[in-house]
C-alpha cells in the first residue's frame, strides 16, 4: 500500500469513533523520501559568470547621446541606427541608454 493511502486509512480509523474530532494521522506513518519531490535549486557558483562585460561609453559617445536626448527623448529606430554607425554603438545600446536616461529624469524630477 502506498504512503498516501495508508495515511488516509489511519485518518479514517482515528476518526471513526467521533465525527467532531479533527482528523489525525498516526505518528508511525511516514512518507518515503522518494515520494517527496523537492524543487530543483540552482545555486550560484564561482564558475557561473556573466556572458558579457558592462559597456563603458567614451566621452564623445556620451555627448552625442546627450545631444540626441535633449533634442528628443524618444528616438526612432532609424535615428538610433544612424547614430550608432557614427559613434560605434549598436542601436540596442543606444535604446537602453535612452531608457535609463528617461528613468533617471523621471526619478529626479517626479513632478515633471
Amino acid at each position: 500500500m502506498d504512503p498516501v493511502h495508508s495515511a488516509m486509512m489511519a485518518m479514517s480509523v482515528c476518526n471513526s469513533n467521533d465525527e467532531n474530532l479533527l482528523p489525525t494521522v498516526h505518528p508511525t506513518v511516514y512518507f518515503p523520501k522518494s515520494a517527496v519531490k523537492k524543487p530543483a535549486i540552482r545555486k550560484m557558483t564561482c564558475t557561473m559568470k556573466k556572458d558579457r562585460k558592462r559597456n563603458v561609453f567614451t566621452e564623445p559617445q556620451i555627448s552625442a547621446l546627450k545631444t540626441l536626448y535633449t533634442r528628443t527623448p524618444n528616438v526612432l529606430r532609424d535615428e538610433r541606427e544612424q547614430l550608432g554607425d557614427r559613434i560605434g554603438l549598436t542601436q540596442e545600446q543606444i535604446k537602453i541608454w535612452l531608457q535609463n536616461r528617461r528613468y533617471k529624469d523621471k526619478k529626479c524630477n517626479p513632478a515633471s
